[in-house]
């Protein structure tokens, strides 16, 4: 378990900490969490350095651990899609 931070609208709090709880039950491999500003809001930077974060439009942007393969990354699609059913 790692240390992160994370802002998210109120509104979406509940959805995302059901979202995350989700990975961590799969051990999908999240490398970091770090806020946008430590980019200075460049989401392309934070996306090539495996950053896990909210972008500026409110939507979860996941980024597994580098080198994890594609077909391990499909697992994240499946999580926010179970989390989509629930709604």
């Amino acid at each position: 378990i790692k240390d992160g931070e994370l802002i998210s609208p109120a509104t979406d709090a509940e959805r995302n900490l059901n979202a995350f709880y989700g990975f961590y039950e799969a051990h999908y491999p999240i490398t970091k969490i770090r806020l946008l500003s430590s980019y200075n809001y460049d989401e392309t930077e934070a996306i090539n350095d495996g950053n896990t974060f909210i972008n500026e439009a409110g939507e979860l942007v996941l980024n597994p651990e580098p080198g994890v393969l594609e077909s391990e990354d499909n697992q994240s699609d499946e999580l926010i899609a179970e989390d989509e059913k629930s709604e």
